[in-house]
């Protein structure tokens, strides 16, 4: 890099591969300009890396570009001859006001466009909370999301987007913080970087680094984020997407950075009931999905229909005959699926011996984390917590010959857990797992720890229990 003594830059270093800065030069340079040729004394930046590996993705990452080493200059000012020095650095404060001046951004959201829902609104409740509901249904009503995000809306104006019945997820959420303004409920702007856009700099603030913005609304002593994108998402949810850490409080006084937080975990529960004989096998499958699950397969049920959603939760379970699926809501936003099976046993029989899986279904059965070692963190965005309970009727002259010890493996500090019980009741083998996850983001020298519990997981659910003929 060359760079003109009239020109100043903040430079950030990024990644985990070693950028190796040669000693600053300076060298005359000849620039040709509008008044003709000028000298001008430049500073000279090289940098060199050597050896470096492929950038390899795994899972549980936020986009890579968070990671893979770079150099990043920002234009701090200008100091041109003849001229004054112009400074061009922003502070997040700086972002907040330059939004809310903004003609498609703040100049919108004040403006009384949606006052007439409001009033239909208001008239007919009194209470705050169901307020901020129906003002969340008649948005998700009047704009459609059409799946593209920014932090600055896809119209020129919020009246349009409605009048077009559709927008990105800035026309949507400030459409949402225009109506709740007109309702005189407390409703501000948060800006963020999505988690495959990449993290925003704390203190280096740039409107290039954000593309979305939720609404963070306070109705008397409680705050809620709220996200109007989504029918499927409840109240007090934000798009896993959004689990990128921090955000910006957009606020005309008091702009600040806040934490976009993944309270919400991603849990299921599978419950699994067989009964088999020599031959065959039969049994139920319930799985109760919440959190973050429940609306991704409630958005996934209600797209694909209920045909094409069993045929693929089928896939899962290689080898079985599915009929009599049902899907139902549940109290608390939780969602649970039934589905009956057959399996025939025929290849698994040998010798009197019956041999079944440890564990069916949608499970740990490989190990994701491959590379020995992992320079960037594991972010799983949420909690996750996956229960598994099995229950198989032991046919009449057999018992169980082996089954998998019992185990119980304990991260740190609470981290995460897992859990494996196996137990015989009268002519029943009972197998009871849970595996948590409690701390969402480990860092590097964390890996290993996260790499082993997930090959233990991995091992314990590949075991098999032996049925023996008595």
């Amino acid at each position: 890099m060359k760079i003109p003594e009239w020109l100043q830059f903040n430079r950030k270093v990024y990644g985990y591969e070693k950028i190796k800065a040669s000693p600053l030069a300076h060298e005359n340079q000849m620039i040709h300009s509008r008044g003709g040729r000028v000298d001008v004394t430049c500073e000279v930046h090289k940098f060199e890396a050597e050896s470096v590996p492929p950038f390899i993705t795994e899972p549980y990452m936020t986009t890579k570009e968070n990671f893979i080493s770079k150099v990043s200059y920002e234009m701090l000012s200008t100091n041109f001859p003849g001229s004054l020095v112009k400074f061009y650095t922003k502070n997040w404060a700086d972002v907040s006001e330059q939004l809310f001046e903004h003609p498609e951004f703040g100049q919108q959201i004040n403006r009384g466009h949606l006052r007439s829902e409001a009033k239909e609104i208001m008239a007919s409740t009194n209470d705050p909370m169901e307020r901020l509901n129906m003002a969340v249904e008649e948005i998700q009503s009047l704009i459609k999301y059409n799946g593209s995000d920014g932090i600055l809306p896809y119209y020129s104006t919020l009246k349009m987007s409605v009048k077009e019945n559709s927008g990105n997820s800035a026309d949507i959420n400030l459409n949402l913080i225009a109506l709740l303004r007109q309702m005189d409920i407390d409703a501000r702007p948060v800006a963020l970087s999505t988690r495959a856009h990449g993290y925003i700099h704390p203190t280096a603030a740039s409107l290039d680094d954000l593309n979305y913005v939720l609404t963070l609304v306070k109705i008397k002593d409680q705050s809620f984020m709220v996200d109007a994108t989504d029918p499927f998402l409840p109240l007090g949810y934000v798009p896993f997407k959004c689990l990128n850490g921090n955000g910006v409080l957009l606020d005309e006084k008091n702009p600040r950075m806040i934490n976009i937080g993944g309270h919400v975990k991603n849990e299921r529960q599978s419950v699994i009931m067989l009964d088999f004989s020599e031959d065959s096998i039969s049994g139920m499958l319930k799985n109760t999905y919440a959190g973050y699950n429940s609306s991704s397969q409630w958005k996934e049920y209600s797209e694909k229909g209920e045909e094409k959603y069993a045929a693929d939760l089928a896939e899962n379970y290689p080898g079985w005959e599915f009929s009599g699926f049902e899907m139902d809501w549940q109290e608390g936003h939780s969602l649970e699926e039934k589905v009956s099976f057959t399996k025939a046993l025929t290849e698994e029989n040998m010798g009197g011996m019956i041999y079944l899986n440890a564990m069916y279904g949608d499970y740990v059965d490989e190990n994701p984390f491959k590379l020995e070692e992992r320079k960037y963190p594991v972010n799983f965005g949420c909690p996750i917590i996956r229960n598994y309970q099995i229950i198989l009727k032991l046919p009449e002259g057999y018992k169980v010959e082996s089954a998998p010890e019992n185990a119980l493996v304990e991260l740190p500090e609470g981290g995460g857990a897992f859990k494996y019980v196996t137990s015989v009741v009268g002519n029943q083998l009972v197998i009871s797992s849970s595996m948590n996850i409690n701390k969402t983001f480990y860092n590097h020298l964390e890996y290993s720890m996260i790499k082993q519990l997930y090959q233990y997981v991995a091992d314990k659910y590949n075991e098999k229990i032996v049925i023996k003929k008595i």
